[in-house]
């Protein structure tokens, strides 16, 4: 069973003479441990495919299927949980909270989704990533911050 299985996903932004077509009847399917490149030319539908793929936008057209889930029956609350539990993004730029401290911030998806030792799998993870340094650090500026 695909992890992940898309059926004619279509997104268009705008209307009218000035609607753009994004996707048009994209599908898809991805197994579990399989490693998937999304490669193309500026413009060609990368970003709104993934945003698609990982709940953040909804499809004009067609269906989105994470792990045996239906995104597009899921309400917000559901969503959100399923996001938390079962995806990870990395984003070009970084979407960090700013007035949290880096550390606070790998610890909050951990904390939300009830994870009891959030503080500390985070100190470790950074650690593990070469970031213990930066742990109280706001922002990504580099200004440490006043604790």
């Amino acid at each position: 069973m695909p992890i992940l299985k898309t059926e004619n996903l279509s997104k268009t932004y705008g209307s009218g003479a000035t609607a753009v077509t994004a996707l048009n009847r994209v599908s898809l399917s991805i197994e579990p441990a399989e490693f998937v490149a999304i490669m193309g030319p500026s413009g060609c539908g990368k970003s709104t495919l993934l945003h698609l793929l990982g709940g953040l936008d909804k499809p004009g057209e067609g269906r989105i299927w994470l792990d045996g889930a239906d995104l597009s029956t899921l309400n917000d609350t559901a969503l959100t949980t399923t996001r938390r539990q079962k995806i990870g993004f990395v984003f070009q730029f970084f979407n960090l909270i700013p007035v949290l401290t880096a550390h606070e911030n790998v610890a909050l998806p951990l904390a939300l989704n009830g994870a009891k030792d959030a503080q500390r799998r985070a100190h470790d993870w950074l650690g593990r990533v070469g970031l213990a340094e930066r742990m109280n650090n706001r922002d990504g500026s580099g200004v440490r911050s006043r604790k």
